[in-house]
C-alpha cells in the first residue's frame, strides 16, 4: 500500500513536472537578428523566424509586430490575426486593441477599438482612450491654429471628454473638459469651469451648479458654489448647505468649518459640534 502511493506520488509529480516544462517551452520571447525579429521559445528553440521590423512581447497569446512600416497582430502560430494596416496597434483588454493612423501633427493619432475578429468597435476618431472600471474615456481634440512658423503651426487645443462601453455604445458625449473618477461608481465632469456629479452609467446627480466637487469622505463630498462651501451626499444632494467660508473634508465623522473668519466644528448632519467663535489655531489644538 505505502509503495503504490509512493507511486502515485511520483507519478503525479512528474506530470506537474511536465506540464510546466511545456508551459515554459511554449513561453515565446521576441529576439533579433541583424535587422529582423522573430521569436523564440525560452529554452531557445526558434519558433517564429526573423522576418518582422519589431516585435512587441505576446499578451492573451497575440503579439504586436511590424512589417512594411505597419503594425499588425499575430498569434503563436505566425497566423495574422489583425493586418498590417495600422500606425498605431496596443493591447487594451481581452480581445480588443486599440488601433489608428496617424494625425497631422506628430506624435499624435487618430484612434479607434478593434477586436481580433477585426471587427471595428470604435471608429477611429480620438486623439486618446483610456480604460477605467471597464469604461472608455474618449477624448476628441479640438484644434485652433493661432499661428504658423518655419517649424510648425502654433495651436491652441481644446480637449472634449467623453465615456464609452467596451462594445463602444455612447454614454456621455465628448463635451466635458475633465472627467474626475471617484470612489463608488462616480465620476466628477468638468464644462465651462463648473463641475458636476454623474454616475458613471451617465445618471446626471447634480446641475453644474459647483466650481469644486471633492472626494467623498463619511459619505460626503466638500463642494463649492460661488465663495461659500458645504456638503453634497452621495445621490447629488445638498446635505450641508453652502454657507461656510471654508471647510475640510469630513474625518471620523466631523469637519472643521469656518465661517465669519471664525472656526468651528460640524457633525455629518450640519450640526453644530463647537460653534464658530474660534481663532484657527484654537480649533487646531
Amino acid at each position: 500500500m505505502l509503495k503504490k502511493s509512493i507511486f502515485i506520488i511520483l507519478v503525479t509529480y512528474s506530470t506537474i513536472i511536465s506540464c510546466q516544462q511545456k508551459a515554459y517551452a511554449q513561453t515565446l520571447e521576441p529576439y533579433k537578428i541583424d535587422s529582423l525579429w522573430g521569436f523564440k521559445e525560452s529554452n531557445g528553440n526558434m519558433k517564429i523566424k526573423p522576418q518582422f521590423q519589431y516585435a512587441k512581447e505576446f499578451s492573451n497569446n497575440f503579439a504586436v509586430v511590424v512589417k512594411n512600416n505597419k503594425l499588425g497582430l499575430i498569434n503563436k502560430a505566425n497566423k495574422i490575426i489583425i493586418p498590417f494596416d495600422y500606425e498605431y496597434l496596443k493591447h487594451l483588454k481581452d480581445d480588443k486593441f486599440i488601433f489608428g493612423y496617424r494625425a497631422k501633427y506628430f506624435g499624435e493619432y487618430n484612434l479607434g477599438i478593434i477586436d481580433t475578429l477585426n471587427n471595428v468597435l470604435i471608429k477611429p476618431i480620438y486623439s486618446r482612450i483610456k480604460l477605467k472600471n471597464n469604461i472608455l474615456e474618449t477624448v476628441i481634440q479640438e484644434d485652433s491654429i493661432i499661428g504658423k512658423g518655419v517649424i510648425g503651426d502654433t495651436r491652441s487645443i481644446k480637449n472634449k471628454r467623453g465615456l464609452i462601453t467596451l462594445n463602444g455604445e455612447r454614454i456621455l458625449p465628448n463635451e466635458f473638459d475633465y472627467i474626475s473618477w471617484l470612489e463608488n461608481g462616480l465620476i466628477v465632469l468638468s464644462k465651462d469651469n463648473l463641475q458636476a456629479l454623474y454616475n458613471q452609467d451617465g445618471t446626471k446627480l447634480t446641475e453644474f451648479d459647483y466650481i469644486v466637487i471633492g472626494e467623498f469622505n463619511n459619505g460626503l463630498s466638500k463642494v463649492r458654489k460661488g465663495d461659500k462651501y458645504g456638503f453634497i451626499n452621495e445621490n447629488g444632494k445638498l446635505k450641508i448647505p453652502t454657507e461656510f467660508d471654508m471647510c475640510y473634508p469630513f474625518e471620523n465623522g466631523f469637519s472643521r468649518i469656518e465661517l465669519n473668519d471664525k472656526w468651528g466644528i460640524i457633525d455629518t448632519n450640519g450640526k453644530y459640534v463647537f460653534e464658530p467663535k474660534y481663532s484657527f489655531e484654537e480649533m487646531k489644538q
